[in-house]
């Protein structure tokens, strides 16, 4: 039980950091922002134009990990 509360923790983890950054990307795109700040509650991250690209390596990243927490549930 504690392995599933474990995971289970993880995985809402991650999905918040999904939102949270999919939520940053959108911004940046639509609205001409510059830089955007990312608080996971945890880390807080910066986000550029610039780093867009690393931003989707760190999100399909983050998709990644969701899809192996979902499968150890």
């Amino acid at each position: 039980m504690a392995k599933d509360k474990f995971l289970t923790d993880a995985l809402n983890r991650t999905e918040a950091r999904i939102f949270a950054l999919e939520e940053a990307m959108l911004d940046i795109c639509t609205d001409g922002m510059v830089t955007y700040s990312v608080n996971t509650g945890q880390t807080n991250q910066s986000v550029t134009k610039l780093s867009i690209s690393e931003a989707e390596n760190v999100l399909r990243k983050l998709y990644n990990r969701r899809a192996d927490l979902r499968y150890s549930l």
